[in-house]
């Protein structure tokens, strides 16, 4: 679905990640992202262009933040299991 140019259900999936963010890994209160919530919607039902693609871009940039993360952690995870493998391993020899 577009608005104005804008993907709303990517819009909505960033937004989902993030908020998920904030509550898990920022310690938002359930007010704060209730507000939030509430800004986002105002936003993409007053159908002003602008607005929605300023929270888009927003949204956007920081979900991408919040993968790079994720996907950095993953990989060093990763390559700290597969160190304590070979460790293990070694040791057995």
């Amino acid at each position: 679905m577009e608005q104005s140019g804008v993907d709303l259900d990517s819009m909505r999936a960033d937004y989902r990640l993030v908020r998920k963010w904030w509550r898990e890994s920022e310690g938002w209160s359930e007010a704060d992202l209730v507000e939030a919530d509430e800004c986002v919607k105002a936003a993409v039902d007053g159908g002003d262009a602008e607005l929605i693609g300023c929270w888009a871009n927003w949204l956007a940039g920081i979900a991408e933040g919040i993968r790079e993360t994720s996907a950095r952690v993953r990989a060093m995870e990763a390559r700290m299991k597969e160190e304590a493998r070979q460790s293990r391993e070694g040791k057995a020899a």
